[in-house]
């Protein structure tokens, strides 16, 4: 190069100039990390499920217990409601609302809580059937 070159506007150094045959972006476009194909990624809905059944501990009434984190959402929800919240009266009537708690209920359903013993006793049941199952001759 001359060594009357004219450093200024558009006039880079020589040695800051691009070289003849190198790539201008040597290490390439960065891969895709953290947001790959949609099909790979995993949905809104499963990654709230799966948030809202971890487990915390809280103290109640001198006492600390497990529950899930949607168990403790709900119980603040509460708490704030029987404080006065009116924001929250008005989230936990919708929630009645939707999940049809507010109307009378209907007296041919009868609802019946799974305990762990009763849980046990149906499993077994139905493990013995599917056994009887497998081992009997077809109809035909």
């Amino acid at each position: 190069m001359k060594k009357d070159y004219e450093i200024g506007y558009c006039k880079p150094p020589v040695a800051k100039q691009f070289k003849k045959g190198r790539s201008g972006n040597p290490n390439g476009r960065p891969k895709k990390g953290l947001h790959e194909h949609r099909a790979q990624r995993t949905h809104i809905k499963d990654d709230i499920l799966r948030v809202l059944q971890r487990r915390m501990n809280i103290t109640e009434e001198g006492r600390t217990r497990e529950i899930t984190i949607q168990r403790a959402l709900i119980k603040a929800e509460v708490d704030r409601a029987i404080q006065g919240h009116s924001a929250s009266i008005a989230k936990l009537w919708d929630l009645f609302k939707h999940y049809h708690l507010d109307r009378k209920p209907d007296p041919n359903v009868s609802f019946s809580r799974l305990t762990p013993a009763r849980e046990k006793r149906l499993l077994l049941a139905t493990a013995g059937n599917q056994r009887r199952l497998a081992n009997s001759k077809p109809y035909c």
